[in-house]
């Protein structure tokens, strides 16, 4: 009996661990079922004729409840890490009053009213993954977002589109107004009427042509829209932070000049030209000016005593060596001309968003995988937190300073009046869930358990028992 029961242990532990993989793997392809459909939701909801039209027609157009599904997939906790990874990787900006806002982390950058972007969201966020890889096809092949994160009182400038946007509410509700540029008009020119004045709320889409100016001119919805509500019982909507992704619609990879360049560039490079005109194009790239050998040799000429003898040789030298290079470039360009067709540039353009398409698809996995496996622990909604036993902590309600003593020494934290309420249930010392402390807003709530944790003024700590 001693002998068989260390392997029954052995075999009881292998069918446990075989059967948790099992339930991760069931569970990781039933998300993956479900966002799959999301996406395709949302793609069949935007790319309507309408969608076209609009877009042929450089107009804007508002696109309510096309994304309800795809929302039910963002959460605080995946968005917060996501921007905190994204800062790790280096592609998260912070900004306030329309210049850069980078404190130490993206945490205090936040609580100091500062938007945060972050350029390559589909790569850490499996819904926008989802949501431009089945817009991808339709779209030119490619399709990528950036994700904007803005606090209660960090509204920035007007965003000025470059090119063909769709912008998708994911958080809170805003009033915007788009108009076509004015910083070329002059002061006595009259103003262009707005294009489009649009509630965004989340779930919501919005066509914004390149060139057009987005004003943001309410949070949440604008008080000139709450006073304009029917019922006099309505609530007055409360401030709260605003996040949305901007889904670029036409990229500069699918111009003609461009997706031309590249499929010449690659016809060059495969080496499939003959051995003249290859030389020829690789002189004409590496050579910033005229080979001499297509210019006057003057050596030879100088035993010339007549003047009007040498300008006439000199001349016809040039004429022959001019002749010889459009000859040479004709036979060339004729020959590189045969390798590119309509057809082939279609193939090229399609092989190359799949290439890119793969390559979001790998970036993506290893953010994820590198997220989900290690680097510093961010704290979620569903931690528990509590003060150090040594540390104590006395804040009041709508305070701008917390106070937090240990020993003979005593930290004045300069905080926002907002977070009091949060610090002032903090101080019982009890453990609390981050999701139930008092804070309205979610996120600043989160950057409040955290900056308190890197000061060492709050634990994370194992769920209590009952």
């Amino acid at each position: 009996l001693k002998v068989c029961m260390p392997s029954a242990i052995a075999m009881l532990r292998g069918c446990c661990a075989t059967r948790r993989r099992h339930s991760l793997q069931v569970a990781e392809e039933t998300e993956t079922d479900l966002l799959a459909a999301a996406a395709n939701d949302f793609q069949r909801a935007v790319l309507t004729e309408e969608f076209w039209a609009s877009l042929e027609e450089q107009q804007p157009r508002h696109l309510p409840n096309v994304a309800s599904q795809l929302l039910t997939s963002f959460s605080i906790d995946d968005i917060v890490s996501a921007f905190v990874r994204g800062s790790e990787a280096g592609f998260v900006a912070a900004h306030k009053r329309g210049e850069q806002y980078m404190r130490e982390n993206i945490f205090l950058s936040y609580l100091d009213n500062a938007s945060l972007n972050l350029t390559g969201a589909e790569c850490f966020l499996k819904p926008l993954l989802a949501a431009c890889q089945t817009l991808a096809p339709a779209l030119g092949g490619h399709s990528v977002a950036r994700l904007l994160l803005e606090p209660p009182e960090g509204r920035g400038p007007p965003l000025i589109a470059d090119g063909d946007l769709l912008l998708l509410q994911l958080w809170g509700d805003q009033l915007l107004t788009l108009r076509r540029p004015t910083n070329r008009m002059g002061v006595s020119a009259p103003r262009p009427k707005p294009l489009l004045a649009a509630e965004l709320r989340p779930g919501d889409a919005l066509v914004v042509p390149g060139g057009v100016e987005c004003h943001v001119t309410g949070g949440k919805l604008s008080v000139a829209v709450a006073r304009a509500s029917p019922s006099v019982d309505a609530p007055w909507p409360q401030e709260g932070p605003l996040l949305y992704a901007l889904l670029p619609l036409r990229m500069p990879e699918q111009s003609l000049d461009v997706a031309l360049a590249k499929c010449l560039n690659d016809v060059l490079l495969e080496g499939s030209l003959s051995q003249e005109t290859d030389n020829f194009f690789r002189t004409a790239v590496t050579k910033h000016s005229m080979p001499e050998r297509y210019g006057l040799s003057t050596s030879g000429l100088d035993s010339f005593s007549d003047e009007s003898m040498r300008c006439n040789v000199a001349d016809s030298a040039i004429a022959v060596n001019h002749k010889e290079l459009a000859a040479k470039l004709s036979r060339s360009a004729t020959e590189l001309a045969r390798k590119v067709s309509a057809a082939g540039l279609r193939s090229h353009m399609a092989d190359r968003a799949k290439q890119l398409r793969d390559d979001q698809e790998q970036r993506a996995r290893k953010f994820l995988r590198e997220s989900e496996l290690g680097g510093e622990r961010i704290v979620r909604t569903t931690d528990f937190v509590c003060l150090p036993r040594a540390i104590g902590c006395h804040c009041e309600k709508g305070a701008a300073v917390a106070h937090f003593k240990r020993g003979s020494e005593t930290l004045n934290l300069p905080i926002s009046p907002t977070a009091s309420g949060l610090i002032a249930k903090l101080s019982d010392a009890l453990p609390h869930v981050v999701g139930d402390l008092p804070c309205e807003d979610p996120v600043e709530r989160i950057c409040v358990c955290q900056i308190l944790i890197f000061k060492g003024c709050l634990e994370l700590i194992e769920a209590p028992r009952d």
